[in-house]
């Protein structure tokens, strides 16, 4: 492999000046601060909504509703994370992975990455389903608020299939969590907010 060639085959990220090799991330060279701004800047559904939404909101919003449904502070924690290699892979959107073989295990080694840079094991099985139960409800609630076609919303909630709430859950007003009006910066600082609290408390 010549010099270009292996220099393409590895991820650099310049406000850190560190490279990374995609299928093996290292996790010291990880940075929250890295993590919050990659994520205040990833728009979900490929940015083509309006108002746009980042994946620090998401993932603050994440946390927020599990907080709301009486979840313990270890899963707001991993709520707020479960999509910070993101920070570092993009937001591909899912028709698109269902078409990249690898994807998977790609994805798996950053969030992996992502779990020892943190200090913290990876979700159970439990945990990780309680998580990606309210990961779903949000993003019906996304597709209900931000496809603006009725017919393409319908069609997306029915394939990907939103779980239904527990029925011992007392369900909160997402209205009431969720502001589609924030901005990157906005977006940034309340994840870090987030962060830091939660950590104090785990």
């Amino acid at each position: 492999m010549s010099d270009s060639q292996e220099a393409y085959s590895k991820l650099y990220i310049p406000s850190d000046g560190v490279w990374f090799d995609p299928m093996d991330p290292d996790p010291e060279k990880m940075d929250i601060d890295t993590i919050a701004h990659g994520l205040a800047t990833e728009f979900r559904y490929g940015g083509h909504t309006d108002p746009l939404v980042n994946v620090a909101q998401h993932a603050v919003d994440t946390s927020t509703l599990l907080q709301e449904l009486g979840y313990d502070e270890r899963l707001q924690f991993y709520g707020l994370h479960h999509d910070s290699s993101e920070a570092y892979t993009g937001d591909l959107q899912k028709p698109n992975k269902e078409v990249i073989p690898s994807v998977d295990g790609f994805e798996d080694a950053w969030q992996e990455a992502v779990w020892d840079f943190l200090g913290v094991e990876a979700p159970d099985e439990a945990q990780y389903k309680a998580v990606k139960d309210v990961d779903y409800q949000l993003f019906g609630y996304e597709v209900e608020k931000l496809f603006e076609n009725r017919e393409h919303a319908e069609e997306t909630l029915e394939n990907v299939g939103v779980p239904e709430w527990a029925v011992n859950d007392e369900i909160p007003d997402i209205d009431d969590i969720i502001d589609f009006d924030k901005g990157v910066e906005q977006s940034r600082e309340e994840f870090l907010d987030r962060h830091e609290e939660l950590v104090k408390r785990i």
